[in-house]
């Protein structure tokens, strides 16, 4: 009602969608502020500002990978396993709310949760629904070609990985269709090509796919996320044996 009173077309996402268009006009501000102070600033002052100049400079680049991430990571809402069954989504928030109602006076505490529901997963250990925001920082998102060995057959795919799993999709026209993941516990990785890595769980042939990149240094750099996701993994198991 609200909505019609103020003649609100674009409605209550677009209000939520705010704060995160506003980042690229931080980010060009910034770049301004650089060039006006270099267009300005004669050469014998630069000298005495260039420590402030360099703050700047770093805010930019900062908020530009900032950026890249926020953008990589709305791809996440593509999944159409995270909107199957809204109902289902909305109990589960209410009872999250409701089980640290004794501990928080306000429901305003409650964990963000954003349910997947894997039903579809070939491995039925994973097809219980997990909360994506339980899955430690989204880290980077990368757009390859899976080739499954289990189903023999290869599609355009986006990977998603976090502090503790990795998850990867298939690109289907508008939408993305979740086709597997890997915890931290689990998760393996071999190199072999200069732009494919091969994923597994625990050992060659289980649930192995072939991820082929767009080049080198792309496959370079998820090879770099998965290991500092296996290694973080056994330093944490490390100091858990250590305190029994």
């Amino acid at each position: 009602r609200r909505q019609q009173e103020v003649d609100d077309k674009l409605g209550l996402n677009s209000f939520l969608l705010q704060p995160i268009q506003r980042l690229p006009r931080y980010k060009l501000l910034l770049a301004e502020i650089n060039k006006e102070i270099l267009k300005q600033m004669e050469d014998t002052m630069l000298e005495s500002v260039k420590d402030e100049i360099g703050i700047l400079c770093k805010a930019e680049k900062r908020l530009e990978r900032f950026i890249d991430i926020v953008n990589e990571a709305m791809s996440i809402n593509d999944i159409q396993e995270c909107y199957e069954g809204p109902n289902s989504v909305r109990q589960e928030l209410m009872y999250q709310c409701l089980a640290i109602s004794d501990l928080f006076s306000s429901p305003l505490h409650a964990p963000m949760v954003l349910i997947l529901r894997p039903e579809q997963d070939h491995n039925p250990a994973k097809r219980e629904p997990i909360n994506l925001f339980s899955q430690g920082k989204f880290r980077k998102m990368f757009e390859v070609d899976v080739y499954d060995w289990d189903h023999r057959r290869r599609y355009p795919a986006k990977m998603f990985l976090f502090e503790r799993s990795a998850i990867y999709t298939e690109k289907v026209k508008t939408h993305l269709e979740y086709r597997g993941r890997y915890d931290e516990s689990e998760i393996g990785i071999h190199n072999e090509n200069r732009n494919k890595v091969y994923l597994y769980a625990r050992k060659r042939g289980i649930q192995e796919i072939e991820v082929t990149c767009s080049d080198m240094n792309e496959a370079q750099r998820l090879s770099t996320h998965v290991e500092k996701m296996m290694r973080e993994f056994a330093v944490n198991e490390r100091d858990r044996i250590n305190t029994l």
